[in-house]
């Protein structure tokens, strides 16, 4: 019995690494994308949200 959870837990873990690395090279991709496509990199920030759209690398949930 305790061999099958310490066998679950390591599989999990490393499902969970896999998920992140994925969702970070989409990201990484996207916002290389996002920057060969803006038309003009010294385009005013409105407000708030446009930061979130216009910076050049996500960070949680804000751009840096």
């Amino acid at each position: 019995m305790s061999q099958i959870n310490e066998r679950s837990k390591p599989a999990k873990y490393s499902l969970y690494n896999l998920r992140k690395v994925k969702r970070d090279l989409v990201y990484d991709a996207w916002d290389f994308w996002r920057t060969l496509t803006q038309k003009d990199q010294l385009e005013k920030v409105i407000n708030q949200r446009e930061i979130r759209f216009i910076g050049l690398k996500r960070s949680g949930n804000h751009a840096v």
